[in-house]
């Protein structure tokens, strides 16, 4: 019998402890066997998602994955990132009902869909920050967003490349359906909510080395390689 997300995550969840290791390669192959069992689990549950959507409704998200007063860009860009590559749509439901502008970023998909998105944002956000600690601090506000942003695009870049590598093994009418989940999603999210298109504003200013440092990071967690070996059990980010 194949895994139900639940037994997935808890799998991911005895890598947890190489993805906060000081040891960047412990941290990367961590990441790497997460995303490979995510992939492989999603392909399963898109053929019995189609026959038997009640087994996996679409629904919006109550509870926001990302509340603050004042955006910081690249936690955006991340969400963005991870939900498009997960079949997810996103929207910023504004409150200003305490007097302020506080931002509440809802999402709307599939249930399985969406606990994974949440599950990998709390992993790289924690990563991200992480290691914009330990390398960016203390170079400028600048740099250390520009790193940030940087760390943001070369997870991208993985995503794009473990596509690419689960497609060279999938079944073709599997990746179909797999891909059209986007599309559903934001469908559904558009129907069920009172939403209107707003341009997006610049990131503000780059720094081109941080920028560069950052994307390196980013890179440097292989999400579409896996990893040899198993840890013991820590608790799964929030």
């Amino acid at each position: 019998m194949k895994d139900n997300l639940k037994s997935i995550i808890e799998k991911i969840q005895k890598l947890q402890k190489l993805a906060t290791s000081s040891n960047p390669n412990e941290a990367a192959a961590a990441a790497a066997k997460a995303n490979d069992l995510i992939d492989k689990y999603r392909l399963e549950e898109a053929d019995i998602s189609v026959d038997s959507p009640e087994s996996d409704p679409m629904q919006c998200d109550t509870d926001p994955i990302y509340v603050s007063g004042r955006i910081t860009q690249w936690k955006v860009s991340l969400i963005q990132v991870l939900a498009m590559h997960y079949g997810v749509s996103n929207f910023n439901n504004i409150d200003l009902s305490s007097g302020r502008k506080v931002s509440n970023y809802k999402l709307c998909g599939r249930k399985s869909d969406i606990a994974i998105v949440r599950y990998m944002f709390g992993w790289l956000a924690n990563e991200c920050q992480r290691l914009s600690d330990l390398y960016a601090r203390g170079n400028g506000k600048v740099y250390c967003a520009s790193y940030q942003n940087g760390f943001v695009s070369g997870i991208s870049e993985q995503l794009k490349k473990s596509r690419e590598q689960i497609k060279l093994t999938a079944d073709s009418s599997a990746m179909v359906k797999l891909d059209s989940r986007y599309t559903e999603s934001y469908n559904f999210m558009m129907e069920n909510n009172n939403l209107r298109v707003v341009r997006s504003k610049s990131a503000g200013q780059t720094d081109a080395n941080g920028f560069s440092a950052g994307r390196t990071k980013g890179e440097s967690i292989p999400l579409n390689k896996g990893l040899n070996g198993s840890s013991s059990g820590i608790k799964m980010l929030n």
